[in-house]
């Protein structure tokens, strides 16, 4: 199963942190998750990882992660929308990946009158 769980909205329908969770995932899967933010900046971390190597593999900003040792530092994404790839191929799978994000920046904007 997957989904995208928002769990700070600061403004109406604009998320500020957030996770992504994909967890004993099929083969033949190509999926991807946009995320739109407000944020100058967003960081990227796993609390689970695990891919079947080379073959099953989640890309993010034209970077591929793959296998346990994929994504084990946080990532972080210069702008606040990125998508999130996903990709398996025709056979052995494994437990998935969680991911989390949160604003490391919010854009304000000040308009004079």
């Amino acid at each position: 199963a997957y989904d995208i769980v928002n769990s700070d909205l600061s403004e109406p329908d604009i998320p500020q942190s957030g996770e992504i969770r994909h967890e004993n995932y099929a083969n033949n899967e190509d999926l991807q998750w946009p995320v739109v933010t407000s944020c100058e900046a967003v960081e990227l971390t796993s609390t689970v990882f695990e891919t079947e190597p080379t073959y099953d593999y989640v890309t993010i900003e034209n970077i591929r992660y793959t296998g346990s040792n994929g994504m084990t530092a946080g990532i972080i994404i210069s702008t606040g929308n990125f998508i999130v790839y996903f990709h398996s191929d025709v056979s052995i799978t494994n437990t998935g990946f969680v991911l989390n994000w949160a604003c490391i920046g919010i854009v304000v904007l000040t308009f004079k009158v």
